[in-house]
């Protein structure tokens, strides 16, 4: 049977959200990268810092990678680990099928 707006007598819309703890950090950097094709995998390295004044924890890189259209190819994310204040670490980053046609990447870190 189909129902259109006749048949509905109301309707509501209940939308309920989590508040975050605490804001995204954005005393996460990315020091350096390097994008290496071996084989048929596409591999990003590099080092990210952390600039802030306390440790973070459950650091990740994310890379997104984008067409010449800026349109979405693929993401992925890097290892989480925890970076002390001022530290800066290495991350690692796998694509392993569907990066092809990419023109530009996009690396963000993340942690809390």
């Amino acid at each position: 049977t189909a129902y259109g707006p006749q048949q509905i007598a109301s309707e509501a819309l209940l939308v309920r959200g989590l508040n975050a703890p605490t804001p995204p950090r954005s005393d996460l950097t990315v020091v350096s990268s390097n994008v290496a094709v071996q084989g048929t995998i596409l591999l990003i390295t590099g080092q990210m810092r952390n600039d802030g004044a306390t440790s973070a924890s459950n650091v990740q890189v994310v890379a997104s990678l984008y067409d010449g259209a800026n349109q979405i190819v693929n993401a992925a994310t890097s290892g989480t680990s925890t970076l002390a204040a001022g530290a800066t670490g290495p991350f690692s980053i796998t694509f392993p099928a569907n990066w092809q046609g990419y023109t530009t990447i996009d690396l963000q870190v993340q942690g809390s």
